[in-house]
């Protein structure tokens, strides 16, 4: 059964935490997401930015791994978040 619905991410907020179990996906409706991984020393790294109409965490949620990186709002962001 999927279940979906709306969920607000306040900036800095985090939506998925790396090695999180990949249970829910997000669709970007406003603002935006940042996605980075700690790099050796530890210093966050950034590897990109979801914006709106992009997709978040899809892939893993249906791979069944856990979530490869952070993925958090870099800006007040509203979307749909889901469920399989």
């Amino acid at each position: 059964r999927a279940l979906a619905g709306e969920r607000r991410v306040q900036r800095g907020e985090m939506l998925f935490p790396h090695g999180s179990p990949a249970d829910a996906f997000y669709c970007v409706e406003k603002g935006r997401l940042r996605i980075s991984v700690a790099g050796p020393s530890g210093r966050e790294a950034v590897i990109g930015l979801y914006e709106p109409g992009q997709w978040v965490g899809e892939v893993t949620v249906f791979t069944r791994g856990p979530h490869p990186y952070d993925t958090r709002a870099r800006q007040m962001t509203g979307g749909l978040a889901g469920s399989p």
